[in-house]
C-alpha cells in the first residue's frame, strides 16, 4: 500500500501513469472501432463455424469481439465503444481534472 501511494505522490510517474493509460484506453477503442465498423457476417464467430478467410481488419479476434458486441448489445454496442474514446481523450488533454479526481480516491 505505501508503494502505491509513493507513486501517486510523485508527480512525475503519476503524469506518466495516467497518460500511459489514456493511450491504451484510446488505443484498444480504436481498435474496436475499426473492427466494430468492419464487421462481416461471413467472419468466424463464436456461434458461426465458417472456413472463410477472416476480412475483419481486426482479425480472428476483432471478428469475434464485433459479433460477440452485436449480439449482446446491437447497434448501441457502439456507444460502449465511443464512450472509452471520448474519455480518454478528453482527459488526455485535461489533466487537472484528473488531479481533482485524484484527490477524491
Amino acid at each position: 500500500m505505501n508503494l502505491i501511494l509513493f507513486f501517486f505522490r510523485n508527480k512525475t510517474i503519476r503524469k506518466l501513469f495516467f497518460f500511459t493509460n489514456n493511450f491504451l484506453l484510446i488505443g484498444l477503442s480504436s481498435f474496436l472501432i475499426i473492427s466494430f465498423l468492419n464487421y462481416s457476417e461471413s467472419d468466424p464467430s463464436f456461434n458461426r463455424a465458417s472456413g472463410n478467410i477472416v476480412v475483419n481488419f481486426g482479425g480472428k479476434l476483432g471478428a469475434y469481439i464485433s459479433d460477440l458486441l452485436l449480439q449482446w448489445l446491437g447497434i448501441s454496442s457502439i456507444l460502449l465503444i465511443l464512450l472509452p474514446l471520448i474519455w480518454g481523450i478528453k482527459s488526455l488533454f485535461n489533466y487537472r481534472q484528473l488531479k481533482f479526481i485524484i484527490r477524491l480516491t
